[in-house]
């Protein structure tokens, strides 16, 4: 008969949890022992030794995966009878290992150029890798593509490889594509006393192609100093962007630009009085620029009056102008002078006006004025103050067109010149003094025909010796009237067709019924 090997089984081991490492590799505890002796054979009698090998199935992660075992000899001097098996529920996990590490490699510009900034990423181990694009830092974004806005994102990697658990990341960010102002320019122009410039124009220049990217703001420029210069630099502000695609671009405020600034031009402002009295001694002057620069006066006639800084010196009487100058400086251009031109009057020369009656162009009708007449509108001075008398020293004897003049005590007599017609224009010139001065003024005289109707005053009325009333009328002498009369201003009566008037100027007329309640009507004869 055939008798069989009893099976000795290793015992006394446990399978021991570990971490994915590629291998199938397994370890254990506890201690290697047999199970299965027969009879009374014993530890001597039958023994393992050598070295176990334990390896799981698989390398692959798992959980109550089995072990195999193999490796050991029997030994001892009943090994023979038995042979060795070794375990079959032997078991343990294998859990997933971390994600070793990852070696991101980032795309050559993080700046903003329209295209995705994909990242790629490597490791040693895990057969595939995944990445996923998340924002940061307020970026809204998540996604397995690539983000090509501008933003701050994290690119993390995972895999779908089942020996691996956990990611890592990678934080980038993508930059605004820088653009600039191309074209812009300052608009030159004159001083005025400030750093501000005018700025215009301009396009964008570095827009990506197909970017809506718009120009605008409000640009301004400023120079370091107000004064007058070429090629000045300025300093641009205020130029922005604005758009859909706007938020990926920063705009850089143009350089370069430069700015001519010239001289401004001044005006002066400088009033002064038409006249003065020469015992006034001085004149304040006062005069002022545009440009706020000192004004300065001169004098074109030093013996009617001289300048000391702001004030007038009076010489003498005479006409004098007085310039007022303003020079310019580095900054404004030199005003044009301003001339104001003083008469400086005699504080004791008498001053005339003008006086203009109206006289017969007839040569047989003379005309007179009084005195009073002639000196309504003459002054003792040009001081409206003056309160001295003045007198009519004397007369011409004739008339700028041949007229003759004479005097009768306070009146001047005027006979017009013959081959006079009406209307014309007749002069005569009378002198007047103050009793320190004297003055010639003119007297104008328009020739013409006066009305036949003449309106007169009576001077008296006086009883005739032998019955009746004489009226006697002032009027101009050598004039003929017819006259009429009228006791109740609506039946007139001729009391004398044709009367002339004595040298002295008296018209007397016979009236039997003159009285208080008389009227009377003078018709000039020519």
């Amino acid at each position: 008969m055939t008798v069989n090997k009893a099976s000795l089984t290793v015992s006394g081991l446990s399978g021991k949890n570990k971490v994915y490492d590629g291998t199938r590799t397994a370890d254990v505890t506890g201690l290697a022992g047999l199970s299965g002796r027969v009879g009374g054979d014993g530890s001597l009698d039958v023994a393992l030794t050598g070295s176990l090998t334990f390896e799981f199935v698989d390398a692959n992660v798992g959980t109550n995966k089995t072990i195999a075992v193999s490796g050991g000899t029997l030994t001892g001097p009943k090994s023979g009878n038995y042979e060795l098996s070794y375990p079959t529920n032997l078991k343990a996990d294998i859990s997933a290992a971390s994600l070793p590490t990852v070696t991101f490699s980032s795309p050559a510009s993080l700046v903003y150029d329209r295209t995705a900034k994909v990242f790629t990423a490597s490791a040693t181990g895990p057969s595939s890798l995944t990445l996923n694009y998340t924002g940061r830092n307020g970026t809204v974004y998540n996604s397995g593509t690539a983000p090509s806005q501008v933003g701050d994102y994290t690119a993390s990697v995972t895999t779908s490889d089942g020996n691996y658990s956990g990611s890592q990341t990678q934080e980038f960010s993508i930059t605004a594509k820088g653009l600039t102002v191309s074209g812009a320019a300052a608009t030159s122009r004159a001083f005025n006393g400030t750093t501000n410039v005018v700025v215009s124009g301009g396009s964008l220049a570095g827009l990506a192609s197909g970017d809506t990217v718009n120009l605008g703001g409000s640009p301004t420029g400023t120079v370091s100093t107000p004064t007058v210069g070429t090629n000045i630099p300025v300093m641009v502000t205020g130029y922005a962007i604005s758009g859909a695609d706007a938020g990926n671009y920063v705009l850089a405020q143009p350089t370069g630009v430069t700015v001519d600034i010239t001289k401004a031009s001044q005006s002066i402002s400088f009033n002064l009085t038409n006249s003065v009295l020469s015992s006034v001694g001085s004149v304040s002057l006062s005069a002022t620029s545009t440009s706020g620069l000192p004004v300065t006066f001169a004098s074109s006639s030093p013996s009617v009056a001289t300048v000391t800084g702001n004030t007038l010196n009076i010489v003498g009487p005479g006409s004098v102008t007085v310039t007022a100058q303003q020079p310019g400086d580095e900054n404004y251009e030199p005003a044009s002078n301003v001339d104001r031109s003083l008469q400086v009057l005699d504080a004791d020369l008498p001053v005339t006006g003008a006086d203009s009656f109206t006289a017969s162009p007839r040569p047989e009708m003379t005309t007179k004025f009084s005195f009073a007449q002639l000196l309504t509108n003459d002054r003792p001075s040009a001081n409206s103050a003056d309160t001295r008398s003045v007198t009519i020293t004397q007369v011409a004897s004739s008339s700028s067109l041949g007229g003759a003049l004479r005097t009768k005590g306070s009146w001047v007599i005027y006979q017009p010149p013959t081959g006079v017609s009406s209307p014309a224009v007749d002069t005569f010139t009378y002198v007047i003094s103050n009793g320190i001065k004297s003055v010639t003024g003119t007297v104008t005289l328009s020739l013409v025909n006066p009305d036949y109707t003449v309106s007169v005053n009576v001077e008296r009325v006086q009883n005739r010796v032998g019955g009746g009333k004489w009226v006697t009328f002032g009027v101009m002498p050598g004039m003929t009237f017819e006259v009429i009369a009228s006791s109740d201003l609506n039946t007139w009566t001729v009391i004398q067709s044709s009367a002339t008037s004595q040298s002295d100027g008296r018209l007397v007329v016979e009236d039997p019924a003159a009285g208080s309640t008389r009227f009377y009507r003078l018709r000039w004869i020519p």
